[in-house]
């Protein structure tokens, strides 16, 4: 028989969809057309395995983001780069919008990180983005509609996943 041993890790094998530990991620906001800061002190929320911790974007006055800004976002920092399967998003907010972008490295402006590839619309609850195996190490979760809690919008993120 054929004794050769196989050094593919589960990202690499046809079909696999291994979710990336919470230790292999890093989370940062992302805030570039604003002040550069969206709560950099609750991105540890979203990888905790607490659906009762939120990271949160700031206020605005109207879901558009006040008519101030394009959008906002969190980037996930993958440990290496790898095919990246999904990325799973469990948000208590009602109605949002979001595309994910997937990048070799994080950029500091939308038009460095190419061009989307998925995106939803009027989301409520989990939602999976497909990021088709592209290789990568950076997504970014780029939200530009914050749904329907009033009087004034937030995104709020409970947990991430990637796979």
């Amino acid at each position: 028989g054929d004794d050769t041993t196989s050094t593919g890790t589960d990202d690499d094998r046809p079909g696999a969809a291994t979710t990336i530990a919470a230790s292999g991620l890093r989370v940062i906001d992302y805030d570039p057309e604003g002040d550069g800061a969206e709560h950099p002190d609750r991105t540890p929320f979203v990888l905790d395995g607490d659906p009762a911790t939120i990271w949160h974007s700031e206020r605005y006055d109207n879901r558009d983001l006040g008519n101030l800004k394009d959008g906002v976002g969190l980037i996930i920092e993958v440990d290496r780069e790898r095919a990246l399967r999904e990325l799973v998003v469990d948000s208590p907010t009602r109605g949002w919008t979001a595309r994910v972008f997937v990048a070799d490295g994080a950029a500091s402006r939308l038009d460095g990180w190419g061009q989307p590839i998925d995106g939803r619309t009027d989301i409520d609850g989990t939602v999976t983005f497909d990021l088709r195996r592209i290789v990568g190490s950076h997504v970014l979760l780029w939200v530009t509609d914050l749904g329907d809690e009033l009087p004034r919008p937030r995104i709020e993120i409970a947990e991430i996943a990637v796979s």
